[in-house]
């Protein structure tokens, strides 16, 4: 039985292959010749003509093919097949034969049909059409796949996984940009290369919403902003990076003056600052008034509130990384600026295979300070510089970029009478990256080296002041790299290597000088990956662990972290993030100070545990149009072993730091609505924040209950662009003073007359921040305009701060009781001309 069943097929198979051969025969067979003359004839036209010429009759569907397109030949006695093959290269036809009857298709078509399914990666890089800087965070979205990604910090993006062998429109949309599509070819198995560039607009076109794909690029509680927005966030003397993001929900001041910022409860020093990954340890300017970061180097900033990955670490509350530009690759040029405070210029321009941009800014008038200083005088002079030189050849090393990168600052306040304190403190940062993408690989590689320098002096002179100095050495060389896969998982890890020294001198309670100093190395790593390939679920693991020789024995300590999104609908995601945080630099504060000049570095002292946060974040966002999102996030955040200063130094054995608690929570809620020509962001923030110190538990005093923040922006045409912000916070704690007594200082051996004369009042206080100040709320408008003289681009910006000029109280003075406002009715103005 089964060999007759054998036989039997074998026969079959004999029969069928005879059948085939005889009609490859047929197929095979001397070529039919045709001879053709036409003049835009359309293709439907000529297939007919070749029906007339030939015994063929030819097979399609009339909406399948471009049979209204213009064809122009002209053949002689040639084969049938050389003039299907010229069709077929023309309009990319497939002209299959089977005896007399040729069945045409498109391309794309067959492929889908008779091939399997194949993948291929888009990757590219999205410029200015002018300069070429690279553009971060640019929305890239293809419609066909309805699947996009956003471009990181060098403008880079990949969408890895898409159906290959077929032409895509890419489209791409960038703040203050015109959007633009482009067409390009998947290839399978291979990674398609482009470079894409946009052309400024001078009104905003709409945005390509990336619905899904958008919260996984950026992560839960973290934030994108290209230059474009944080100008269109500022409201004030200058554009300000730090100052931008106060006006997102989370972030809180303690004041008007002061840029200084504080993110869900944690102290100024737990965020960490970052130019260009390497940290910035104060990085603030003449009272804390603004950044010591000019605008004109910012590409982009990165703010992470809370639950960031395992990449980042060393501070407790957030992370904010600014991206400076590379410069101008086509042309030289130049741009000067002057506002009410400073004056600034900015030099960049084309180098061989590369580019350099260096900048700028001086203080020149204190005028406008007097605003800041409730009309008192202060002797405040400061400058900083940036640059960076960029370097990539195609020919060396194609895929690889350097960039040399140096900042620095410095501030003075010389009152030039020994009767006030004089103070000083600078910032030195240089390093050199190698940014480095495997040929044909999604495998992205980055070696940094760098060194960042702080330094910092009070010298009392003759006054009631403590005298401090201070200095923080950071050699650091770390690896990072990162690895995505074909089905969109990714995979990423890095180490960091560096030598930390710090030295400080500051008095105690009786007057002597403690000299306090400490260093080490620390070895610190991270290793994670993201979870994309799941329709839904997309999870980020990750894990941060340090070692290091800064205490009496070698510590390790691991930080896991983890982040979920689940996509419930198309427009609704749910997040979820949990984390552990350590800090081992930490600052000498007071929290009561009202405006801190600088505070003093030191690594954790030996007898204090590691400052350590766990946070545990939820929310979701909701997109109720295209043009209007709806973001909740709520949060809690334990703190332990915090070092915060000792308020009751007795002897000079006591510990100049103790260790406290500390707790917050809250919820923040957030409307976006944004068009091509506006917008606006409306947000409500709940928040609750406690501090334990020897089990006495109090509020600090940025601790703010509810906050309400609302900033417009609208492009009015022709170069005209207005600004509107407004906020208001309830009552900031504050410690009541109740009343003054006589105190009276050490002796002077020197003077013994101060025996009768060394007494001052002294304030009797309250408890601490058992009261509250009234409620706060601040309106700011702004109105730009841009135009060009000749070859020269001029942009006048008038602000007004507190226009209806409220008096929100600040604080009182200790030594006279005087209440002090914040910010009065403050128009400025500034201009900049672009050469």
């Amino acid at each position: 039985m089964i060999f007759r069943s054998f036989v039997k097929a074998v026969f079959t198979s004999f029969i069928i292959s005879i059948l085939l051969i005889f009609n490859a025969r047929g197929q095979n067979s001397p070529e039919q010749k045709v001879s053709l003359n036409v003049v835009s004839m359309h293709l439907s036209e000529v297939l007919h003509m070749l029906e007339l010429k030939t015994n063929f009759t030819f097979s399609y569907l009339n909406e399948e093919l471009p049979l209204n397109e213009s064809v122009t030949l002209d053949i002689h006695d040639r084969p049938l097949q050389q003039v299907l093959d010229l069709l077929s290269d023309r309009f990319g036809l497939t002209f299959t034969r089977i005896n007399k009857i040729i069945t045409v298709k498109k391309k794309d078509e067959i492929n889908e049909q008779n091939k399997p399914q194949g993948f291929g990666t888009l990757r590219g890089i999205v410029r200015d059409s002018v300069t070429s800087e690279v553009l971060p965070y640019a929305n890239v979205y293809i419609d066909k796949i309805n699947t996009g990604t956003s471009s990181d910090s060098r403008g880079f993006f990949i969408i890895p996984s898409i159906p290959a062998n077929k032409k895509y429109t890419i489209n791409v949309t960038y703040v203050g940009y015109k959007s633009k599509g482009i067409t390009t070819l998947i290839q399978e198995n291979k990674i398609t290369d482009i470079t894409i560039y946009l052309t400024k607009s001078t009104v905003e076109l709409e945005n390509v919403t990336v619905l899904g794909k958008r919260v996984n690029e950026a992560g839960l509680t973290a934030k994108k902003i290209p230059i474009r927005e944080i100008e269109n966030m500022s409201f004030g003397v200058e554009t300000d990076a730090m100052r931008a993001i106060q006006l997102l929900p989370g972030v809180q001041s303690a004041g008007d003056v002061s840029a200084r910022y504080y993110v869900r409860g944690g102290t100024s020093n737990e965020n960490l600052v970052l130019l260009n990954g390497t940290p910035i340890y104060n990085p603030f300017h003449a009272l804390g008034i603004l950044s010591a970061i000019d605008p004109d180097i910012i590409n982009g900033v990165e703010f992470y509130k809370g639950g960031f990955g395992a990449k980042y670490g060393g501070r407790l509350s957030s992370v904010m990384n600014i991206i400076t530009k590379d410069g101008n690759r086509n042309n030289f040029g130049a741009t000067v600026a002057l506002s009410e405070l400073t004056a600034r210029g900015v030099l960049e321009g084309p180098i061989p295979d590369g580019s350099f941009i260096i900048t700028g800014r001086k203080s020149y008038s204190n005028e406008i300070l007097k605003k800041f200083t409730n009309d008192k005088s202060v002797p405040i002079d400061f400058y900083d510089a940036s640059f960076k030189v960029n370097y990539s050849n195609p020919k060396v090393l194609p895929t690889s970029k350097f960039s040399l990168f140096g900042f620095t600052s410095n501030d003075k306040i010389d009152y030039k009478d020994k009767l006030h304190a004089d103070y000083n403190w600078s910032n030195s940062n240089i390093g050199l990256n190698w940014f480095n993408v495997a040929p044909n690989s999604l495998t992205f590689t980055e070696l940094t080296v760098y060194y960042s320098g702080f330094s910092g002096s009070e010298i009392p002179n003759s006054s009631n002041d403590r005298h401090i100095e201070n200095k923080l050495d950071d050699f650091t060389v770390k690896y990072d790299f990162y690895q995505e896969f074909s089905n969109k998982n990714e995979f990423y890890g890095g180490i960091k290597l560096s030598h930390i020294k710090t030295w400080l001198l500051i008095n105690n309670s009786t007057g002597k000088l403690n000299d306090v100093g400490s260093e080490g190395e620390a070895y610190r790593g991270y290793l994670g990956g993201k979870l994309l390939s799941i329709d839904k679920l997309k999870a980020d693991f990750g894990l941060r662990f340090n070692f290091m020789n800064f205490l009496d024995a070698a510590a390790y300590f691991g930080e896991p972290r983890i982040n979920l999104t689940y996509s419930l609908l198309p427009t609704l995601n749910l997040k979820a993030a949990w984390g552990i945080y350590q800090q081992q630099l930490v600052t000498i504060s007071d929290e009561d100070e009202i405006q801190p000049l600088f505070e003093p570095w030191i690594i954790v002292p030996k007898y204090l545990k590691i400052p350590k946060a766990i946070h545990y974040i939820c929310g979701l966002d909701y997109y109720l149009t295209e043009k209007l999102k709806f973001d909740v996030e709520s949060y809690y955040k334990s703190e332990y072993n915090l070092a915060v200063t000792n308020d009751s130094l007795i002897y000079p054995t006591d510990p100049q730091l103790i260790a406290a608690s500390g707790k917050s929570y809250g919820t923040e809620i957030t409307l976006n609505y944004e068009t091509g020509r506006i917008n606006a962001q409306l947000s409500y923030s709940y928040s609750w924040t406690t501090r334990k110190v020897r089990d006495i538990e109090y509020h600090p005093r940025y601790d703010s209950r509810n906050a309400i923040k609302l900033f417009i922006n609208y492009e009015l045409g022709n170069n005209w662009r207005a600004g509107l912000s407004w906020n208001y916070n309830s009552g900031m704690p504050y410690t009541q003073i109740f009343g003054y007594s006589d105190k009276y200082n050490p002796l002077d051996i020197s003077n013994p007359s101060s025996l009768f004369t060394n007494y001052f009042y002294f304030p009797i206080l309250a408890d601490r921040n058992a009261a509250h100040l009234p409620d706060y709320h601040r309106l700011d408008i702004n109105l730009s305009k841009e135009f060009h003289i000749g070859f020269v681009k001029i942009n006048i910006d008038l602000s007004v701060i507190n226009v209806y000029d409220r008096k929100n109280f600040f604080y009182f003075d200790l030594k006279t009781g005087e209440r002090v406002n914040m910010l009065p009715f403050l128009p400025s103005i500034g201009i900049k001309a672009e050469l």
